[in-house]
């Protein structure tokens, strides 16, 4: 195979961008393409020493898990030296033992120069389901690694050795063989080659999710798209129609969600249309249409299941942004609205509030603050067990409330309205009470006495 065939066979259908990377002595070099803008002149710009590509593609010009666009090869690469094998040997013995047996077999092989790169092509999947992805790579890994297959090289955003180019270390060219074009299904490598990794729900667990689908399926799919589609409008609106860097997926999921709503492309694209006239740097309508015309395939294709979560990473929305938002938030944002939701069912129910309870707790406990360091400057030599006795409460508790008296407190919540209203403790002695006035300060020993008392609160 030569390198243009190589790229073709490689990246068949995707519209997503492709990686081209470089190492050089002075870092690395890497840009990203579109299938359509790759051709003979820019690939011998890569044609030469230590040069990479991509084996699936990316959404927007950026290389890593979170932007992947399609998942359509899976790969392992095997660096047979590691175990003192030659790359033929290995391929001899997955060929004789292997292919067809404990793993399918590969649609091109690659022989890098000092190791061998097996690819297999499935039907694109969503980038989104890259964790189902890895779990197949990491199967194959597990049947390849007496081969010595690298654990780095098994992440979705992994280069491999461009066909074509040059091994720096041995001065190999790199070259690859193609051995058929059957593309596989997902589902048929893990029936056939990993049943372990399916993963099947009991009947009645199947029966009850479809039952419950069928009643809430479609009604909830279109108001969760609408207001996804409204929060997307929202959000332009607060940057002021600055969203350089996001345009196109906002535009593509725009595009998503009203096709959802209407099932209509031509109504999707007036609605996209609509919110690219929002931009400060709108799109052209050929870039429009071709930036987000993979939402016309997959909502062919049943809709692409994705969670807030991934909108909010993807367009970087600040919590202080998602206070404006109906449905784009955060569980943070999600668990405030339904405390003030709560809140405000109880107050117009003339129940008392969490912020009311939590008031009156406060209150109560600067009392028994108040109760226990007046027990403690009457008593200084009581052990808190024996003041715990003294103001019937717990020993635990006594010794929480002294360490809060020894923080200061009491001090502290003097500033509290409720703290500055008139208090007084009655302390009850043998042949008498004593009234001691709690407004003053509380660093001075009230009063003292040569035998037992016991220190109630009789008002407040």
């Amino acid at each position: 195979m030569n390198t243009a065939d190589y790229i073709k066979e490689i990246h068949r259908k995707t519209d997503g961008y492709i990686t081209f990377f470089r190492k050089l002595e002075e870092g690395v070099k890497q840009y990203h393409y579109k299938l359509d803008d790759i051709n003979d002149a820019m690939l011998n710009e890569w044609i030469t020493f230590d040069s990479y590509v991509s084996l699936n593609s990316f959404f927007v010009p950026k290389r890593n898990i979170r932007t992947l666009r399609t998942l359509h090869n899976l790969y392992v690469d095997i660096d047979c030296y590691t175990v003192k094998m030659t790359p033929e040997q290995v391929v001899y013995e997955l060929e004789n033992d292997h292919y067809g047996v404990s793993i399918p077999k590969p649609n091109i092989v690659t022989y890098s120069g000092r190791g061998v790169q097996l690819v297999w092509h499935i039907e694109a999947m969503s980038g989104l389901a890259v964790e189902r992805w890895d779990k197949v790579q990491r199967a194959l890994y597990d049947v390849l690694k007496p081969y010595g297959a690298d654990i780095q090289a098994l992440d979705a955003a992994r280069v491999f050795r461009l066909v074509g180019s040059i091994n720096s270390k041995n001065g190999a060219i790199v070259y690859a063989d193609r051995l058929h074009d059957y593309e596989y299904a997902y589902a048929e490598i893990v029936e056939e080659y990993f049943p372990a990794l399916a993963i099947k729900p009991s009947k009645s667990r199947r029966n009850k999710r479809s039952q419950r689908f069928k009643a809430t399926f479609l009604f909830n799919g279109y108001t969760l798209a609408q207001s996804r589609l409204n929060d997307l409008i929202t959000l332009v609106t607060l940057r002021g129609g600055d969203v350089r860097g996001n345009r196109e997926r906002i535009l593509f999921l725009a595009r998503l969600n009203a096709l959802k709503i209407t099932n209509s492309d031509q109504a999707a694209v007036a609605k996209m249309r609509e919110i690219n006239g929002l931009f400060v740097e709108p799109l052209n309508e050929t870039e429009l249409i071709k930036a987000t015309k993979s939402a016309v395939e997959y909502h062919r294709n049943g809709g692409l299941n994705m969670r807030n979560s991934l909108y909010i990473e993807w367009l970087g929305i600040t919590p202080e942004e998602q206070t404006e938002m109906s449905t784009l938030i955060n569980r943070a944002e999600k668990q405030a609205r339904d405390r003030r939701r709560k809140q405000k069912a109880a107050k117009q129910a003339g129940r008392q509030t969490m912020a009311e309870y939590n008031a009156k707790r406060r209150r109560q406990l600067m009392r028994q603050v108040k109760r226990v360091k007046l027990a403690k400057a009457i008593y200084p030599l009581y052990s808190i067990r024996e003041l715990a006795e003294r103001v019937e409460l717990s020993k635990s508790h006594v010794g929480n409330l002294l360490k809060m008296a020894d923080c200061g407190l009491c001090e502290e919540v003097a500033t509290d309205r409720s703290a500055l209203v008139k208090r007084e403790f009655r302390i009850r002695a043998i042949g008498g009470y004593v009234t001691i006035n709690l407004t003053k300060s509380f660093n001075r020993k009230v009063v003292e006495y040569d035998r037992p008392i016991n220190v109630t609160e009789t008002s407040g």
